[in-house]
């Protein structure tokens, strides 16, 4: 029943008290999830040893810009707000260097080259994966199928 001012009080308590037990709740949330800190982070990538290269690389690879959790995966929510902050670069001998722009796409990530707004050219593709200093991995590049990568080092950006 409303009071003098037209307020339900009976109704008012319910929401008010749903409304400090969900910010009591959010506040949980918000610090459970401040655990698992994202920080930009460098991921350096080296050629890994393979028949043509036994000892690897250190001029073949790529140098990407991403966030990662604590736990060494992309943290796709940041990934999502600031894709334009995502970036890889290609560097290999003999061969201009590509540069460009990491886009999700489900379980796996692109590396495409931005002409303009209309013309985006894949160049290379990789699986979501967690990145942990010499961990191998491959990324297959559209000219040159799959190379076998090394993370060599992870340091803050």
């Amino acid at each position: 029943m409303p009071n003098a001012r037209g307020i339900d009080l009976p109704a008012f308590r319910v929401w008010h008290s749903r409304l400090v037990n969900d910010s009591h709740v959010m506040t949980y949330r918000i610090r459970k999830k401040e655990r698992t800190t994202v920080l930009w982070r460098l991921i350096k990538l080296e050629h890994a040893p393979t028949d043509r290269f036994p000892n690897g690389s250190a001029a073949r690879g790529y140098l990407l810009r991403l966030p990662l959790r604590s736990n060494g995966h992309i943290d796709h929510a940041l990934h999502d707000r600031e894709p334009r902050q995502c970036t890889a670069r290609r560097f290999w001998p003999n061969e201009p260097e590509h540069s460009g722009y990491i886009v999700r796409e489900e379980s796996n990530f692109s590396i495409i080259e931005k002409e303009d707004v209309s013309l985006m050219i894949e160049w290379a593709r990789f699986h979501s994966c967690a990145f942990e200093q010499d961990k191998k991995m491959e990324i297959a590049e559209r000219a040159n199928g799959a190379v076998p990568l090394r993370v060599t080092s992870i340091r803050p950006d």
